[in-house]
């Protein structure tokens, strides 16, 4: 994993929309924003997780679902953009069951190797290798 190499996460949190931004390479990052995701498998260690408090999803519950929205601006990703520039990565989602406690799946446009669940430290893995193109619009 290399600098610039992020995730960023939309979850309810204590029952509120929440952002949460991961890094695995942060240099320059505060040490208190490191984490370690530890399980029974593997480790994983970011150098950076924070939450975004200004970039709050919203949520509207629809029977059994879920829509959210969220705008992603610029800046929380570093990038300053430029005319026809084309990005790399994957947008996905996690479903789970009806009290949101346990994962079921995870789904991602790009990547089609997401089938671990309930493994902190192997759903925070980034995986450029699974990243498709994001091309600017016409």
């Amino acid at each position: 994993m290399l600098a610039g190499d992020l995730q960023i996460v939309w979850a309810n949190f204590n029952g509120k929309p929440a952002a949460v931004l991961l890094k695995p390479v942060a240099p320059g990052a505060p040490v208190s924003d490191k984490h370690n995701f530890t399980s029974p498998v593997m480790t994983v260690a970011l150098e950076q997780v924070k939450p975004l408090t200004d970039l709050t999803p919203t949520v509207t519950v629809r029977g059994n679902g879920s829509i959210v929205t969220a705008t992603l601006p610029w800046a929380v990703l570093g990038i300053e953009p430029k005319a026809e520039q084309t990005l790399r990565g994957d947008a996905g989602f996690i479903l789970s069951e009806p009290t949101g406690t346990i994962n079921t799946a995870r789904v991602y446009w790009s990547n089609k190797n997401t089938g671990l669940v309930m493994d902190q430290p192997g759903e925070a893995i980034i995986t450029p290798q699974g990243f498709g193109n994001f091309l600017p619009a016409k």
